[in-house]
This record gives C-alpha cells, sequence and structure tokens, in this order.
C-alpha cells in the first residue's frame, strides 16, 4: 500500500525525471543542421579580403610556453562558394611565424553540417563537423590526432559577437564531459597585409 508520505518521495524522482527529460530534449534541439544555403552564408561570413581576424593570446602566453603574443587567421572563399580555405599563425612585436594550422571547410550535403578538416605541419590533423546551435552561434566536434599519440575529441563553440568580433570557446573531453580549454576574442583587422598561405585556388596561381 502507497501512503502520502510514501506517494511524496515518488513524485518528486517524477518530476526529477521529467524535467532531465525536459533539458535533454531542450540539449539536443538546440544543435541544427545546415541547409546549402545557410552553410555557403556560413563559409562566407568567414571569408573577407583586406585583412585578417587577430586574437590576443596574453592570457595563455608565458616566457617559456613558446607561443605568440597574437594569433591571426584569413580566410578565402572559392569561386563556388562551397568551399572555405585558411590558416593561422601566430605573431609577436609584428613578426610573423609560419602558419601552424592550414583550415578546410566545405559545405557537406549529406551529414547536413560543414565539414571541418585542418591540419599542422607536424602531422597534426583534425576532422569533424560544425552545426548551428543559435542564430550566430555555431559548434564543431572534432577528432585531434598528432602522429603516435591516441586520438582525441575537441569542441568549439563560436559565437559572433558583431561583424567584426569572433567569441571563440574550446573544449576538450574529459571522461565523456566536455572541459573547457581556452577562449579567445577574434576581432577584424585591416592592417594585416601579408597573408602566409594560400587562401582559395586563385591565390595558389591554378
Amino acid at each position: 500500500m502507497i501512503t502520502t508520505i510514501t506517494l511524496v518521495p515518488l513524485l518528486r524522482l517524477a518530476l526529477m525525471a521529467a524535467l532531465c527529460m525536459l533539458l535533454a530534449t531542450k540539449t539536443v534541439a538546440q544543435v541544427q543542421d545546415y541547409t546549402e544555403t545557410t552553410a555557403k552564408e556560413s563559409l562566407s561570413s568567414m571569408a573577407r579580403s583586406g585583412g585578417a581576424w587577430v586574437t590576443s593570446n596574453a592570457e595563455y602566453w608565458t616566457a617559456d610556453s613558446g607561443e605568440s603574443a597574437e594569433f591571426v587567421m584569413s580566410y578565402g572563399l572559392e569561386a563556388d562558394g562551397y568551399v572555405l580555405r585558411g590558416c593561422m599563425w601566430g605573431r609577436s612585436e609584428r613578426v610573423a611565424t609560419p602558419p601552424f594550422w592550414t583550415f578546410y571547410h566545405a559545405w557537406d550535403p549529406v551529414a547536413g553540417a560543414i565539414l571541418a578538416y585542418q591540419i599542422g605541419p607536424t602531422g597534426a590533423a583534425v576532422v569533424g563537423h560544425e552545426r548551428p546551435l543559435t542564430d550566430g552561434v555555431t559548434e564543431s566536434i572534432q577528432t585531434l590526432a598528432f602522429p603516435g599519440t591516441e586520438p582525441s575529441r575537441v569542441r568549439h563553440v563560436n559565437r559572433r559577437a558583431h561583424a567584426d568580433t569572433l567569441h571563440t570557446q574550446s573544449y576538450n573531453e574529459v571522461d565523456g564531459e566536455w572541459t573547457p580549454r581556452r577562449n579567445y576574442t577574434w576581432v577584424w583587422s585591416s592592417n594585416v597585409t601579408e597573408i602566409p598561405c594560400a587562401r582559395s585556388t586563385a591565390d595558389a596561381g591554378h
């Protein structure tokens, strides 16, 4: 026989379970698919001429880290609008390093997402997909692999605060949970005139 005393905890458990299901449903619903049109719009929004995206690395830089004081990235869109190419490099006291990431992003109609692939000069590779969460916010979940190491999963959440401002938050997967790693604010700068990579087949001279 279920008494009122035992019924209250059961009702609480039922309400908690319903709340958890609601939150889980909301979280899943936030991740959307791109359409061909919205994917091309997203790719195009990152491709700009006459400058590059710049962010400070002051929060993470140390004298012994070997990292640059600033990071810079630039992208170019292929003529068909389906493929974005670019690179990221470092800069300290206006002296640039060679690119340490080369990016290839492309519309993937099978996945309903943007294929996000990047490679480094040491053989590192990152591959996965980017999808929209809400208006102006995207999420990419990728597999990161360095030569001789076990692959791991990484996550980036990008928020376009303004046409000239992009906030990025990276995460590492630890025991099945996303652990925040680094966050940067990228600002468009027209003062960057030298781009150390080919951002399209036109740049490459093909």
